[in-house]
């Protein structure tokens, strides 16, 4: 038993990142302009949609998600801001593996980039991209904050997962958001899947609650952690907040 154990636990450690990534093929967008970022991996390339408004939004997906695919939701839901899809390393075809301190350089990379282009910069970040908007946000300046069923940590996700193993020691990649919420400035909301069972409502209760200034936090009925962006209400409370 104390040898299975130890073996499970070594397994978990190993496999750690094929558990949190799941990389993408690139997908070609219409009617969008290309950007690229220079990394220590090589060049990352993504897309913006509506280039040269005055106003920004940077997209960080899901651990699984194509971000090329929300290309006509937000071409509609924010025509008078530029929107950048950036893939992770690893994702889309470009260069590099994915990890907590590769996705958090590029992320502060992107944003410069883009603070050099534009006036006026919000985020938004759904699932493990909630944990890397919450991050750059805290590092720079950010008009608003959009997170879509987010954490309070991956460790504390993990170790609802796997409650008899010492996931916290073990996880490379932690993606801690409540240590980074408190240095948050900008206006914050959080929309939450009520029917989540990937990341528990409880989590991104957590989260809310570690900002300095208390966020706007609204439910998704009925909605669960991959199905939230099909409903009538996402686009609603999501397009209303970043653009108000």
């Amino acid at each position: 038993m104390v040898l299975a154990y130890i073996g499970f636990s070594s397994l978990l450690y190993v496999k750690q990142r094929e558990l949190l990534y799941f990389p993408t093929p690139p997908l070609e967008v219409a009617e969008a302009s290309k950007v690229v970022i220079k990394t220590e991996v090589g060049d990352l390339k993504g897309w913006v949609i509506n280039p040269g408004m005055p106003k920004a939004l940077i997209y960080f997906g899901g651990n699984g998600e194509q971000v090329e695919r929300n290309a006509d939701f937000f071409a509609k839901c924010l025509p008078h801001h530029s929107v950048y899809l950036m893939p992770y390393r690893g994702y889309g075809g470009n260069p590099g593996s994915p990890s907590e301190t590769g996705l958090f350089s590029d992320a502060l990379l992107l944003q410069a980039l883009v603070n050099d282009r534009h006036s006026d910069v919000s985020l938004m970040g759904r699932s493990l991209g909630s944990g890397v908007a919450v991050y750059v946000a805290s590092k720079r300046p950010t008009n608003k904050l959009l997170l879509i069923t987010p954490y309070d940590s991956i460790a504390d996700v993990a170790a609802g997962i796997y409650p008899f193993f010492p996931v916290r020691w073990l996880l490379k990649d932690p993606f801690d958001s409540t240590a980074y919420a408190n240095d948050v400035s900008a206006l914050v909301k959080v929309l939450i899947a009520s029917e989540d069972k990937i990341i528990p409502p409880a989590h991104s209760r957590n989260l809310a609650m570690s900002f300095k200034q208390r966020p706007v936090v609204r439910y998704i009925e009925n909605a669960d952690h991959n199905s939230i962006s099909s409903f009538r209400e996402y686009g609603l409370e999501a397009c209303g907040f970043l653009n108000q």
